[in-house]
């Protein structure tokens, strides 16, 4: 394969390609049904809230969902859109409408699609390796939650030098990513991701707000019990206190009748 563009028409000088190559791709032009299906959309949603909570400290690694990525270095309309793209960028990138390799940031180093029935449509499986090959994206990782499109229901594509892919799957059948995720799908046939070196769970979201409603229970229940106990410490600084009081106040009455004893005693020895 040649790998060869002239310089006036590369605008990401890490790209290259001969731009008659790649295949030209409206993604969404001329689709009649733009919806896609539960299955689907729970998938989506479990990697982009891991992917986020992943990178969560690492600002500069930027997670877009259904981004239009623009790779053509001749045809600038061309588009593809990844249902999730990781790329290495600032915060400017927060605004953005679409993605133009080599102007809006570098290319994305990983691209993530969640097969549906609307993927032959998107050439998930045919044109997009090849279009990903070419702008020089490092993974592309296919999902198949229901394994009605592939034999794997995850698949993870790393380029090689020579421009090629190779599939790689953790023996679980899972699949990890160079940038330190895991992606797995659990017995009830729920995607998960996790961190692939501590093997910590990221939530889905249906997941969180019952966690942000169990820790806040928890947190009330550790508050009422920390108030509590902080009446028990008043009410025995109060009783220890009424103690040394009533003691000192024996005491006192016992130094009185002491020194009353005392009197009465010399009275009668004189």
């Amino acid at each position: 394969m040649s790998l060869d563009i002239s310089a006036d028409v590369r605008r990401d000088p890490t790209i290259s390609v001969v731009a008659t190559d790649i295949p030209v791709l409206y993604e969404d032009e001329g689709l009649d049904e733009m919806g896609e299906s539960v299955p689907h959309n729970k998938a989506d949603s479990a990697i982009s809230a891991g992917l986020v909570a992943h990178f969560a400290d690492r600002p500069t690694m930027r997670v877009l969902t259904n981004l239009n990525l623009h790779y053509h270095p001749v045809d600038r309309g061309a588009y593809v859109s990844p249902d999730e793209m990781i790329v290495e960028g600032g915060s400017e990138l927060d605004e953005l409408k679409s993605y133009v390799i080599g102007e809006d940031g570098p290319r994305p180093l990983v691209t993530i699609e969640v097969l549906s029935k609307r993927s032959y449509q998107q050439q998930d499986l045919s044109a997009k390796p090849q279009i990903y090959a070419f702008a020089g994206v490092q993974e592309y990782i296919l999902v198949d939650v229901p394994g009605e499109f592939m034999a794997e229901r995850l698949l993870l594509k790393r380029l090689q030098p020579d421009g090629t892919w190779r599939d790689h799957r953790d023996a679980d059948g899972g699949v990890t990513s160079m940038l330190g995720f895991r992606i797995t799908i659990e017995p009830n046939n729920e995607l998960r991701l996790l961190d692939a070196a501590t093997g910590k769970k990221y939530l889905r979201p249906n997941e969180v707000e019952p966690t942000r409603i169990a820790l806040e229970t928890r947190r009330r229940s550790a508050e009422l019990l920390a108030e509590q106990e902080r009446q028990r410490a008043a009410q025995e600084r109060q009783r220890a206190e009424q103690e040394r009081q009533r003691a000192e106040a024996a005491e006192q009455r016992a130094a009185k009748l002491a020194a009353e004893l005392e009197q009465l005693r010399k009275q009668f020895d004189r």
